[in-house]
């Protein structure tokens, strides 16, 4: 049964404070003054984070990075009953996996964040196993192929070879012909965990989730308008409501019975039109600022449902969003023909 909204402070334990991605996270629940933050960061030695001075940090704390769980577990009880923590939210893929692995001793010392089981975790996060899901499901995708063989593939060039659990474009690869891609995989030491996938002319477009048991609670589309470079996450985005985009996506999450936050990339056929899926990120979204400003405060919902209240409904709004990362990359660029006008200027007034 849900519970209604209370305006008390809550103290919340997010994971993974050594991410980027733990800092997006951060910024969007500090515009809540319901929530005392508190963060925990794996770590080599016993240097702090960036994030450790954010003024929305109630405390930071450390752990070693060093991959004992039964110490990472210990360490998460520990800070958990100091900081008396009501919710516990992982960031990042690996932390979410660990999570679902002690699900039960978790769940023991605070609630944990909704999660999917992790067969369905791996499933989504695995370009190769999500593609033959989705094969199996009749959900719109590329034609995408396993290794070991790749001169078996009957698939129309050029393609994309991509490791299965890398994200950000690392590691893509855009060939154009069959002896191509032999070279490719000669020349990969990784060629057991590539799959290879056809590449699809047109538009890149977004949708974030919360879902629950399959069903979507809360969602964001975005249309991509620029890249810093290929294959990496947009730089500059349009925030908009697509309504195909919005129904593939409720048809996937149907189809995994996920449960937790994900981000479905989709590439709009130039030639038919249609939204087809790329990949599923298990994890909060490079863009995950562009949602907050867009009225919807993902971070927020996903502890409101840890709490077992009732979430506000949440209308995404219209709007353009700029990473701050092009935005400094466009000053810089502008420089020199801010310094040339000026000199250019001074040398006529001479």
């Amino acid at each position: 049964t849900a519970l209604p909204i209370t305006m008390s402070h809550v103290n919340i334990l997010i994971l993974d404070g050594e991410s980027s991605f733990a800092a997006k996270v951060v910024r969007s629940l500090g515009l809540e003054r319901r929530w005392r933050i508190h963060v925990l960061a794996k770590v080599v030695g016993s240097q702090r984070p960036a994030l450790a001075w954010s003024r929305h940090v109630r405390s930071f704390h450390l752990t070693p990075a060093n991959g004992d769980e039964a110490a990472y577990l210990a360490s998460i009880r520990a800070v958990a009953k100091q900081t008396n923590a009501r919710a516990i939210l992982p960031v990042v893929e690996p932390t979410s996996l660990f999570c679902i692995r002690h699900r039960a001793i978790l769940e023991e010392i605070a609630p944990l964040a909704p999660l999917p089981s992790a067969h369905t975790f791996t499933t989504a996060i695995d370009k190769g196993l999500l593609a033959a899901f989705m094969a199996q499901h009749a959900i719109l995708h590329p034609r995408t192929c396993l290794p070991p063989d790749p001169m078996r593939f009957t698939l129309r060039y050029p393609v994309l070879v991509k490791p299965r659990r890398a994200s950000g474009g690392q590691g893509f690869a855009k060939v154009e012909s069959p002896k191509e891609l032999q070279r490719e995989f000669a020349r990969r030491t990784d060629r057991a965990n590539v799959c290879v996938q056809e590449y699809i002319e047109g538009i890149d477009v977004g949708c974030s989730v919360l879902a629950r048991e399959g069903k979507i609670e809360a969602w964001t589309t975005q249309r991509g308008l620029r890249r810093l470079r290929p294959y990496a996450a947009l730089s500059e985005m349009q925030m908009e409501t697509s309504t195909p985009v919005y129904e593939a996506t409720t048809k996937l999450m149907a189809a995994l019975n996920w449960s937790g936050i994900a981000h479905v990339d989709f590439r709009i056929d130039a030639c038919t039109g249609q939204p087809l899926v790329l990949e599923v990120n298990g994890r909060y979204w490079d863009s995950l600022w562009a949602s907050t400003a867009a009225c919807v405060n993902f971070p927020d919902l996903v502890c409101r449902m840890t709490l077992g209240e009732v979430l506000p409904v949440a209308h995404p709004h219209p709007g353009r969003f700029v990473q701050p990362r092009a935005l400094r990359k466009d000053f810089l660029r502008l420089l020199p023909r801010i310094f040339r006008f000026r000199w250019n200027g001074l040398s006529m007034i001479l």
